[in-house]
């Protein structure tokens, strides 16, 4: 019978663990997102990504933070559904990784990072041309990776 407290304890908070840790859920939302990607021509390529990462919403730009898909909150659903495929993109590819690994030198991995960025942007402007919104400008992220390898 004590060990009956701590049980139900720890499955009380299983259950009440927020699904978006860094963000909010908004599950029509984020329904409604998906359909948006899965309506377009790279979209539906991308859908057929084995396991989608869940969706939350925050302020920022967003991108993929511990396998959750982080969209900008403050959009509209098509920017949101532009984003969502530039994030698939990286779940897909495995990267890029926000700093650079043990041993591997500051250009090696800002060429990698450019590479994987330019890559799920295409894929981001080609969705976001679809559904007739311009997708979010990343000028800023490019200066902040180049300052992470000072």
């Amino acid at each position: 019978m004590t060990l009956l407290g701590p049980a139900i304890a720890l499955l009380f908070a299983a259950l009440t663990r927020a699904p978006c840790p860094h963000g909010v859920s908004d599950p029509v939302r984020a329904t409604l997102v998906r359909s948006l990607v899965v309506g377009t021509p790279d979209g539906t390529r991308l859908a057929r990504l084995a396991s989608p990462p869940p969706i939350c919403f925050a302020d920022g730009e967003g991108g993929l933070l511990e396998g959750t898909a982080i969209l900008p909150q403050g959009s509209s659903a098509a920017v949101q559904a532009a984003r969502l495929a530039h994030v698939w993109q990286h779940a897909i590819d495995g990267g890029p990784h926000a700093t650079p690994a043990p041993g591997q030198t500051c250009e090696a991995w800002l060429a990698d990072t450019t590479r994987l960025e330019a890559r799920a942007d295409s894929v981001e402007a080609s969705v976001a041309a679809a559904l007739r919104v311009s997708p979010i400008d990343h000028a800023s992220r490019n200066t902040a990776y180049k300052a992470r390898c000072r």
